[in-house]
């Protein structure tokens, strides 16, 4: 059964009412809820990264990003765009994790996220592709890893810096992989870009 958008946010609306008193969030909603009603029902391009959460660390990616909105405005700037509406910015804090490909790898003991959506209805692929790929050049800088799940496999010089932040971790996973799908038919041609030759260039 397939949901429409209002019953989305009709159910959002009924679990944040007094129901939500009684009800005990630490134990009953995994750490990593992220969704929010109806982003399903726009087509977006998101990017995001993880970063290990010290000191200054959160206002400097912030900070990094609005430098790059504002040094890349003249691709960006739509005028007949609400600006409410054009562009995005979601933080998430999360406790580190030790599972060997997870992002928060990079936190100890904790992490966070940022994720920017662009609604594709008001950008391009290749505005998209400038604009993540000046981002994530600072955001690496910080030690961030991109989210597997959202758009890195065009980002500069990307499976290095994943190969070099994930270290062991990387090439741990790449000895099970091996091991239990030896014919790689759990892997498609990106994938196997990254992990291939991973021994080699991980110490």
């Amino acid at each position: 059964e397939c949901q429409t958008g209002d019953d989305v946010l009709q159910s959002s609306e009924d679990v944040s009412t007094e129901k939500m008193k009684d009800f005990d969030m630490k134990t009953k909603l995994p750490n990593a809820i992220h969704y929010f009603p109806g982003m399903h029902l726009l087509p977006v391009f998101v990017m995001e990264f993880c970063f290990p959460y010290e000191k200054n660390n959160a206002k400097t990616a912030l900070d990094d990003l609005l430098t790059v909105i504002d040094d890349e405005k003249d691709i960006l700037e739509l005028h007949w765009i609400p600006q409410r509406f054009s562009m995005i910015i979601w933080f998430r804090f999360i406790q580190n994790s030790d599972t060997l490909l997870c992002p928060a790898i990079v936190g100890n003991p904790h992490s966070f996220y940022i994720q920017i959506i662009l609604p594709r209805l008001f950008y391009s692929i290749d505005t998209c592709n400038k604009f993540f790929s000046a981002v994530a050049d600072k955001w690496m800088m910080l030690r961030g890893v991109p989210h597997w799940h959202k758009k890195w496999t065009s980002l500069n010089n990307i499976d290095d810096h994943i190969r070099s932040v994930y270290g062991q971790n990387l090439r741990d996973f790449e000895n099970i992989r091996k091991s239990v799908d030896p014919q790689e038919l759990f892997l498609n041609e990106r994938m196997k870009q990254l992990f291939h030759g991973v021994s080699a260039k991980v110490e």
